[in-house]
């Protein structure tokens, strides 16, 4: 007989096995083993197909048009310093000369009594304030052209007046009717018979002719040229 398997005796019979023992305490957890190696990355995936595009959105309404108030205005800024003048232009060019003028006329005033002749002066005015007859006014001769001689008669004096051409000289005059008149070579022109209100301006040609270049006849008098 062989020995019993597990206490080691010899074979007999064997006798009923015992109660079990109770359960001993639950030993401590062992330690954790080392993580394993890292597994190798799989291949990336296919891209996936792109979804199609949303439908447009409604526009939405356009905002308002009106503007805002005007802001006030800012206060005005202080003035700028003035600039620094720049340098005078440069002289223009002379202008051409004028065409000579008659000037201003003195006058001498002729206040003789009775029938008397003067001698007029060039470029002079007399006034005439004669009395008691018909004083005679000689053209002088000898002139520049453009020489003037004007006689005005006024109301005061009772006197009158004529002018007398010298020497060939003659007296002319185209704004009266008849249209041209003209004295003979030392001839005579007689505005009227008193002063009252008659003017005549005289103009010299600058050879033997006076030509009346203005003329005023009191209540409408007509010169007579002789």
């Amino acid at each position: 007989m062989g020995a019993c398997k597990e206490c080691g005796c010899k074979d007999g019979d064997r006798g009923p096995i015992g109660p079990s023992g109770e359960k001993g305490d639950t030993g401590a957890s062992g330690l954790q083993g080392n993580p394993g190696p890292q597994g190798t990355v799989g291949p990336q995936g296919d891209q996936g197909v792109q979804g199609n595009q949303g439908a447009t959105g409604v526009q939405g309404p356009p905002g308002s048009s009106i503007g805002g108030n005007a802001g006030a205005t800012g206060p005005q800024g202080n003035q700028g310093i003035q600039g620094i003048p720049g340098n005078n232009g440069a002289d223009g060019n002379d202008g051409v000369d004028g065409a000579n003028g008659q000037g201003r006329l003195n006058y001498v005033i002729n206040n003789s009594v009775g029938t008397v002749t003067v001698l007029a002066v060039m470029n002079q005015g007399i006034f005439m304030k004669n009395t008691g007859g018909v004083v005679t006014i000689d053209l002088p001769t000898g002139g520049s052209i453009g020489d003037v001689i004007r006689v005005v008669g006024t109301s005061v004096g009772t006197g009158g007046w004529k002018v007398k051409a010298t020497g060939a000289d003659t007296i002319e005059m185209t704004n009266q009717n008849p249209l041209f008149q003209i004295t003979n070579p030392a001839g005579f022109v007689t505005p009227a018979t008193t002063n009252y209100r008659d003017v005549m301006t005289f103009i010299f040609d600058g050879g033997t002719r006076w030509v009346v270049m203005d003329a005023m006849f009191a209540n409408g008098n007509q010169p007579l040229f002789s």
